[in-house]
């Protein structure tokens, strides 16, 4: 297995597969609405526009702290 694989298979959380591919998809969903949101709504939740982005851009294997079983 390549080196460059190994390293992306690592990152990933160790989920069976449907329910990973469900939680990328939710959790690309959710930053792509976050992105979408206006100035006054970010400062309503707490975050910048540059915060915002930034979570907005992570990689799609980068899932939130509550679905890494």
């Amino acid at each position: 297995m390549p080196i460059a694989l190994r390293r992306f298979g690592a990152r990933l959380p160790r989920l069976p597969l449907i329910s990973l591919v469900t939680q990328i998809v939710a959790t690309r969903r959710s930053r792509v609405a976050l992105g979408n949101l206006s100035d006054a709504h970010l400062k309503d939740i707490g975050l910048t526009r540059r915060q915002a982005w930034a979570e907005t851009n992570r990689p799609f294997w980068e899932l939130p702290e509550r679905h890494r079983w």
